[in-house]
């Protein structure tokens, strides 16, 4: 009966711990990281004539920071690299993401500051994604002390101009690999989202949004976005979209339900994915909640099934003669359920 005992005890401890090993280790988005992920950009250096007036021109500019990793002792005016890839949308039934990569060095402690104007992207809108290589090789390594935020300037006529800022999202390398060491451990040349070279990020989304209140109104004017995005990512290559179902909430929890898909990347207005997310229609405010976000097969060369999802929620409020009020953005929260994931940079 003793040694019953101990089995029975030792089959509940495997029990509790074997889905933890399975799913792999959590990213903590508030710690620094190996990679930085930055949700989005806009480079519009030309007016925009999709804009009713004509003047509207956009830029980025990004700030990342690099502090000594926990537990680690850093050299003063220790190098450091990082390798840059901006991620273009592909069409949204699918295609391919455009991508371009740079480099830049900072030091522990040193800051780097970059703006798409003086290194564009080979698109107007998308993300930016970064991780530490090797000085020397240019191998990826395990280097978490990255941090940084982006500001995107909208600059429309003379006086009328708007900034909004978010920070980004900072993923971590493995447990399993010591600080310094090469990040590629099966050498297959992506970066692996599984906790066994970087740690996991998650599927699904949720977030409190003001729903729009649009023209022509003698009120104030409320526009909002959400900015999705996925790392499940073969860059230069064909994409499968990703689907993501969206249930809707007001404040007295009445729910609409919706879709969207994208590839590799969006930007999309409420009342784009459903008329009737207005204030006269369903409430001022109130709670997004998704699905597990999935790639559907389309491309033979690229996967399918459950992928991350992460994003931001944008909102605008203007007064009835389109005079800026404030802009605001946040990112999504998260179900902590890990999503193993692969990002596949091809220069």
């Amino acid at each position: 009966m003793k040694w019953a005992s101990v089995l029975l005890f030792v089959v509940l401890t495997l029990g509790m711990t074997a889905p933890v090993a399975a799913w792999g280790q959590l990213n903590d988005s508030q710690q620094p990281g190996s990679v930085l992920v930055f949700y989005k950009f806009r480079h519009l250096p030309v007016p925009d004539v999709t804009d009713t007036d004509f003047t509207s021109t956009f830029s980025t500019q990004f700030q990342i920071s690099v502090t000594c990793p926990r537990d680690s002792t850093c050299l003063a005016f220790q190098p450091v690299t990082l390798e840059f890839h901006w991620v273009c949308p592909g069409p949204p039934s699918g295609g391919v993401c455009t991508e371009r990569n740079f480099v830049r060095r900072t030091t522990v402690n040193g800051s780097i500051l970059l703006d798409t104007n003086s290194t564009p992207p080979p698109c107007p809108k998308g993300y930016l994604i970064a991780w530490v290589i090797d000085t020397a090789t240019g191998a990826r390594i395990k280097f978490d002390g990255l941090l940084g935020n982006a500001l995107i300037r909208e600059t429309e006529g003379v006086v009328d101009n708007a900034i909004m800022a978010y920070n980004a999202l900072p993923i971590q390398a493995s447990d399993n690999i010591s600080t310094g060491d090469g990040t590629d451990v099966n050498a297959d040349l992506a970066l692996n989202f599984d906790g066994s070279e970087y740690k996991t990020v998650t599927g699904r989304i949720f977030g409190t949004v003001a729903y729009e209140n649009l023209p022509p109104t003698m009120n104030n004017i409320v526009e909002t976005f959400l900015t999705l995005l996925t790392l499940d990512v073969q860059s230069n290559r064909p994409n499968n979209p990703t689907f993501v179902d969206l249930n809707f909430y007001n404040e007295f929890e009445v729910v609409k339900s919706a879709s969207t898909n994208f590839t590799c990347w969006t930007e999309i207005e409420l009342s784009s994915i459903d008329a009737t997310l207005t204030q006269g229609g369903f409430g001022r405010r109130g709670l997004v909640a998704s699905t597990r976000a999935e790639k559907v097969p389309i491309f033979l060369s690229d996967t399918s099934g459950p992928a991350t999802l992460v994003g931001i929620i944008e909102t605008e409020e203007e007064t009835a003669a389109e005079v800026l009020l404030g802009q605001y953005v946040y990112p999504f929260h998260n179900d902590g359920t890990p999503v193993p994931t692969t990002f596949v940079p091809n220069d």
